[in-house]
């Protein structure tokens, strides 16, 4: 871990910036709501288990390294989206 006593993590990929305080991000999507984690919600995708199967068709990563995300955000509590959430990768609220 790069930071290890940091208490919060913003990942910023290259084709992102930031344009607002990162504590108004935290506040609204964590916050507010109660939540341990944040995903930004894709264009093209409803989760990350949408975006982990396209990675896999597409061959981008490695298979078993994907599949082995998936089952550790399973384990931390992350559920399969439904049209039954209100949040799209979120849990039932």
């Amino acid at each position: 871990m790069m930071f290890p006593d940091a208490q919060y993590n913003i990942w910023i990929d290259g084709k992102m910036e930031l344009i607002v305080d990162p504590l108004l991000m935290l506040e609204r999507y964590l916050w507010r709501g109660k939540h341990t984690y944040a995903i930004a919600q894709h264009k093209h995708h409803r989760n990350v288990y949408e975006e982990a199967d396209a990675n896999k068709r597409r061959k981008r990563y490695a298979r078993p390294l994907i599949d082995l995300q998936m089952k550790i955000y399973r384990y931390e509590g992350m559920e399969p989206w439904s049209p039954l959430k209100s949040t799209p990768s979120g849990k039932n609220g």
